[in-house]
């Protein structure tokens, strides 16, 4: 039988905030088998009153956890496999967690409006590893570049910074300033880390191939973003 898709109509949306399910069950074997899955596991469901907005998630690479950045400075853990909730820390940061990303099958970092990117270990969250400070503004997101252990991050300070972790002495690491572009929002890697996609508020995206972190200041020298558009000068 072909399928149709579900007219679901902001007459749908007014119900279903009041409890009507009809929609999604609409005769497909997922929605009959899925959603009363999801029903029975509401009790295990994070407080959004408590924690706020879900800001980011991050799937561990083993697939063992699955970590929620929160509005309200929180990091939530779920087992991804039995949907079940795991635990809470609480005051991650001093300001809303906005992304997460593992570096390893343990180790992740997440960053946050109170500028700064924290280092964690999952078999011990009472506290971070490493507190990483350097931005002048809130912290939008990290990535990573396995091959060489940086982490690589973007701010509303209009700065992607690079931090070499493999370099790393002692509890602290002075960043380095890899691009500047105004406007920055967030920047993103592809898979195998050959390219970057920074995004701007002014609604532009920037596509960097065959990146190289060590020489982007250089190779984008001269490059800026204006309210007209994109322009090298």
């Amino acid at each position: 039988m072909p399928y149709k898709p579900v007219n679901f109509g902001v007459n749908w949306i007014s119900r279903r905030q009041i409890g009507y399910q009809g929609p999604t069950h609409n005769g497909r074997l997922f929605g009959r088998q899925a959603y009363p899955k999801l029903l029975d596991n509401h009790s295990n469901l994070y407080d959004c009153d408590e924690l706020g907005g879900v800001f980011g998630l991050e799937y561990s690479s083993c697939g063992k956890y699955l970590l929620a950045a929160c509005e309200r400075k929180a990091i939530i853990f779920f087992d991804p496999l039995t949907s079940r909730y795991v635990k809470t820390i609480h005051d991650a940061h001093t300001d809303s967690v906005n992304g997460i990303k593992f570096l390893d099958h343990s180790t992740f970092a997440t960053c946050s409006d109170d500028c700064s990117i924290g280092i964690w270990d999952v078999r011990n969250t009472s506290s971070k590893l490493f507190d990483l400070k350097g931005h002048e503004k809130w912290v939008k997101n990290v990535e990573y570049i396995a091959a060489g252990k940086q982490l690589i991050s973007s701010a509303f300070d209009g700065f992607i910074m690079k931090w070499d972790l493999g370099a790393m002495q002692g509890d602290s690491i002075d960043p380095t300033k890899v691009f500047s572009v105004n406007g920055l929002m967030r920047c993103t890697l592809s898979e195998d880390s050959n390219k970057m996609v920074i995004s701007t508020t002014s609604g532009y995206m920037i596509v960097v191939h065959n990146l190289d972190v060590h020489t982007l200041a250089q190779d984008l020298d001269g490059f800026f973003v204006s309210t007209l558009g994109l322009f090298f000068v």
